[in-house]
Parts: C-alpha cells; sequence; structure tokens
C-alpha cells in the first residue's frame, strides 16, 4: 500500500489496487482510495437521505442484501450521478470517494451493474462479483 497526503493538508489516504473498471469502453487499472479515520457524515440531497459509504467493498449481491437489511436501497446509476453532480460530496465528511455500485443493470453484459465512480464522476460497469463500495438511499 502507498499512503499519500491531499495537497488540502487533510486526513491521508490508501490507495489499494483492486479489480479493473470500464468507462466508457475503456478498460482502466482502478484505484479504491478509502479514508483512514474520521468522522463520517449522512447527505441528504435530491430528496433523498443517502448513507454514509460501507467501509469495505462488497460484491454487487452483497451490496443488494446490504441495503435491503438497512430498509433502503442501492441508488441508481443516474441517481449516483446526480450526487456528484450536485457538489455536495466536497462538503461531506468520511465519504470514500470512488467507484459506488447502482441497482442499475447493464442491458448489454449480463451479471453486470453499473457503478459510479464519486471522486471523478465517470460511470462504468463492474462484474457483479467485483468488490466496489456502497451507499444506500431512503
Amino acid at each position: 500500500m502507498k499512503k499519500i497526503v491531499l495537497d488540502s493538508g487533510l486526513s491521508p489516504y490508501t490507495l489499494v489496487k483492486k479489480t479493473s473498471f470500464v468507462f466508457s469502453a475503456l478498460l482502466f487499472s482502478g484505484f479504491l482510495c478509502s479514508a483512514n479515520s474520521y468522522a463520517v457524515s449522512n447527505i441528504s440531497q435530491g430528496g433523498l437521505t443517502w448513507s454514509s459509504p460501507n467501509e469495505k467493498v462488497k460484491n454487487w449481491n452483497d451490496a443488494y442484501a446490504y441495503c435491503a437489511s438497512m430498509g433502503e436501497r442501492l441508488p441508481t446509476q443516474a441517481e449516483l450521478s446526480a450526487l456528484y453532480s450536485s457538489g455536495v460530496l466536497a462538503k461531506a465528511r468520511g465519504w470514500t470517494l470512488v467507484n459506488t455500485w447502482s441497482s442499475t443493470p447493464n442491458p448489454g453484459v449480463p451479471g453486470t451493474h453499473y457503478a459510479v465512480n464519486l471522486d471523478l464522476g465517470g460511470v462504468g460497469w463492474g462484474n457483479d462479483k467485483d468488490g466496489y463500495y456502497v451507499t444506500c438511499v431512503h
């Protein structure tokens, strides 16, 4: 693992090499960025309440079950993209801003769902067995 400190002087982050992630038909090596430890906040945006991201990556089925166990649901790809575009994440504390599962399936490739990189706004898809972060909405 390689530790870096953001230019802003905020908490150090750890870069962890993870699975490949597809953006606009191009294959990139995905890097997940996980915050070390500090207060985490929920967000209200777009008429939804967003739970802070789960600290561990989950495959899609586990992500779906995790949200359901809390009486919530996975957000759609459009909802995640709107959250990124809103700018509210810049003020969120403790959010892991990386590849995050959506409930939106990729119709062209069975066994895959769309995910949104909440740091860069990119939309891609991952195999349901891949591990990405999870935020739930209600």
